[in-house]
């Protein structure tokens, strides 16, 4: 009767072990085919978002809250500040290319808070400095700089 009793519970077993494994591997593949179909579509909105993002005659800077490191600028921002991409992603923190005089860790970084700065000075990478005004834009993960050049 023991064997029996586990021979039924092997056999269970096995049929179980199966039947995840089937439905798993097509789950898998309707997933795949999904992704494969959006595949397109996420790259031709990147694009689009890419061709906005750098024609906009403003530097935009894109940087993660917690850190206050610049993942991201447009090229604009990186021609009128004199640095290289890489000299900005992912090393430079937004507090070092403005006046240190701004307390800007007193403002509300709070999702969806928004203020600016007026009559600030930002850093170019040569060491001279742009008046400028910067607008500010707080999401969950990110904080959106624009920046304004100040008029003279």
């Amino acid at each position: 009767m023991e064997l029996c009793t586990y021979g039924i519970f092997i056999v269970g077993f096995v049929i179980n072990f199966l039947i995840i494994y089937f439905v798993r591997r097509e789950l898998l593949a309707i997933l795949h085919d999904h992704i494969e179909k959006n595949k397109d579509k996420l790259i031709y909105k990147q694009s689009k978002y890419r061709l906005v993002f750098n024609n906009i005659s403003q530097p935009i800077f894109l940087v993660d809250k917690p850190s206050g490191i610049i993942t991201e600028a447009n090229d604009f921002a990186y021609e009128k500040l004199g640095y290289q991409a890489k000299e900005i992603n992912d090393v430079l923190c937004f507090t070092d290319i403005i006046d240190n005089q701004f307390k800007i860790e007193d403002q509300d970084f709070s999702e969806g808070a928004t203020w600016s700065i007026k009559n600030i000075s930002i850093f170019r990478k040569d060491g001279t400095s742009i008046t400028s005004n910067i607008y500010c834009i707080c999401n969950g993960t990110y904080i959106i700089y624009k920046v304004e050049f100040a008029m003279p």
